[in-house]
């Protein structure tokens, strides 16, 4: 063998050394990362699947290190806050083409994915939705666009003994088309992100045939940003649309989805503020910094019962009284507690035990019961009872009239409710009945 010969065969070993090396600390890096299975979205990328035995130079070699690396090629939008990813600058005309992606790091048999997002139709236009040949079981009408509401709609399931596990899977690619562009940009929610709503992942599960539901973090949102062609620098481009001037930004009063649309940098239930006063027993929520009474419980602020001082006991008769409420008999007459005289000529003997067990707190009616409907959610609303016997309210709904299957109980503070996830284009009936501290109803 020839010097040359010696010579380019240390150098090829060492290379071939060194590249094993830099690979091992990266796969040590990537063995440190959460095995929390996540969903996302990412710009289109051809490499859709990160664990494939193919790239695009050829055949990846077998060497266990390279195994580790599992993100492929695939870029990803950047981060403009902790719950938000940013695009690059659109224009009108222009295609936003992403993948919804599964995150699958600790690589489990992903068996089903439902994918809902919602966006803006008066910005974005619907163009095409693809979803990957693996998951094969598509559910009826859920590869599609809901153009009147704003949904992309995305519901798969792989068949059994072909569940997919690799690290990036590519659930469906989707493409919209820009036909306005706002100042402060749109917004791409993932839509309806909880155990059977209508953004959902499950692994497969030898004992759960549906599989089991296993993501547990929110996805966040991805915010649309628009802009001019006429700038040359691309980086000066970006900085001027991530910080750009307050006239470009939504006043406060003005809808918003996002704090970066705000000039106040804070949209608090879907509008712009400045300042952030406590919200009132009944308003809707997110944590209990929210509310005037620093309780959040189900979505909207109230009372936390466990730390509320019990009612005043009720006055026995002969003590002085200014409301029937404040009895115990529930009759205040002439300002003293006592029971109403007895009409001896009454010839009313047919009234039932029960009917001469009722108290006057059974007379009581909730006023001004309303209800306001939004897609699959309604939001109740009442006057609440003066009384300090309350207790708690029942709220009865059903789909017929005078039939009411379904109750739901609150605390007597609570002056409205909303019910979540009910289901599209079903009519239902609604009653509320309030309750005594005795257990009786109004």
């Amino acid at each position: 063998m020839s010097y040359h010969q010696n010579w380019l065969s240390i150098v090829t070993r060492i290379c071939f050394i060194i590249i094993l090396i830099t690979l091992s600390f990266t796969g040590i890096a990537f063995a440190q990362a959460s095995d929390e299975i996540t969903i996302t979205l990412q710009p289109h990328c051809v490499f859709s699947e990160g664990d494939d035995d193919e790239w695009m130079f050829g055949p990846i070699p077998d060497i266990p290190p390279l195994i580790s690396l599992g993100e492929g090629h695939c870029r990803t939008f950047a981060v403009e806050d902790p719950r938000t990813l940013r695009t690059d600058p659109l224009d009108n005309g222009d295609i936003l083409d992403i993948d919804i992606v599964v995150e699958n790091p600790s690589g489990q048999d992903i068996q089903h994915v439902r994918s809902w997002l919602n966006y803006d139709t008066t910005v974005l236009e619907g163009v095409s939705i693809d979803v990957n040949e693996v998951f094969s079981i598509v559910a009826p009408g859920e590869e599609d666009f809901d153009n009147d509401d704003g949904f992309v709609m995305v519901d798969a399931s792989a068949e059994n003994g072909d569940e997919p596990s690799i690290k990036r899977l590519a659930i469906a690619r989707v493409k919209f088309k820009v036909i306005d562009t706002p100042s402060a940009g749109t917004v791409i929610n993932f839509y309806d992100v909880q155990p059977g709503g209508h953004t959902e992942v499950f692994k497969k599960s030898d004992t759960e045939s549906d599989g089991i539901s296993v993501l547990s973090t929110d996805p966040g949102s991805l915010h649309i940003i628009f802009g001019d062609d006429d700038d040359d620098d691309d980086d000066d481009t970006s900085t001027s649309l991530s910080t750009s001037d307050d006239d470009s930004l939504l006043a406060d009063g003005e809808t918003c989805q996002i704090d970066s649309q705000c000039q106040s940098d804070n949209c608090s239930n879907g509008i712009c503020v400045s300042d952030i006063d406590p919200l009132p027993n009944g308003s809707a929520c997110i944590d209990d910094s929210d509310c005037e009474s620093d309780y959040c419980d189900d979505g909207l602020c109230g009372s936390d019962t466990s730390t509320l001082p019990p009612p005043p006991p009720l006055l026995p008769d002969g003590d002085a009284c200014t409301s029937d409420s404040e009895c115990l008999s529930q009759h205040c007459i002439d300002g003293t507690c006592q029971m109403p005289p007895e009409d001896d000529d009454s010839d009313d003997n047919d009234s039932s035990d029960d009917d001469t067990q009722r108290t006057a707190f059974s007379l009581l009616q909730v006023q001004n019961f309303r209800v306001t409907t939004e897609v699959n959610s309604v939001f109740l609303g009442w006057d609440p009872l003066q009384t300090s016997r309350l207790k708690a309210y029942n709220i009865y709904y059903g789909t017929t009239t005078g039939q009411y299957i379904q109750r739901k109980t609150i605390e007597g503070t609570m002056e409205s409710l909303l019910l979540r996830s009910l289901p599209e284009n079903t009519r239902y009936y609604f009653a509320i009945r309030a309750v005594s501290i005795t257990d009786e109803e109004s």
